[in-house]
């Protein structure tokens, strides 16, 4: 059974809101906290062979409470449900 997204509305972002890419340091703090993909079959019909969608089990850092209201995902989320750099649970 497939992961489902977090119960968050879609939200669309303007890129002018955010630090632009040259301005690294800006980024130093961030982490990634889930990770989507979908594996699509060949063309033309593209159609999805297979998805997934993880956690990112936090390992010694904090989710911001601006990131969460964001994306939803909360600090209990990614410690109950995160999946570690092994790949495991």
């Amino acid at each position: 059974m497939l992961a489902t997204w977090p119960p968050t509305p879609y939200r669309n972002f303007d890129s002018w809101t955010y630090t632009k890419y040259q301005c690294l340091a800006a980024y130093d703090t961030c982490r990634i906290v889930s990770v989507a993909w979908q594996v699509l079959g060949p063309t033309p019909g593209l159609q999805p062979l297979d998805q997934g969608y993880l956690l990112v089990r936090r390992d010694g850092w904090d989710i911001d409470p601006e990131a969460t209201a964001i994306n939803g995902i909360t600090n209990a989320m990614s410690d109950q449900a995160g999946a570690g750099a092994g790949g495991g649970r």
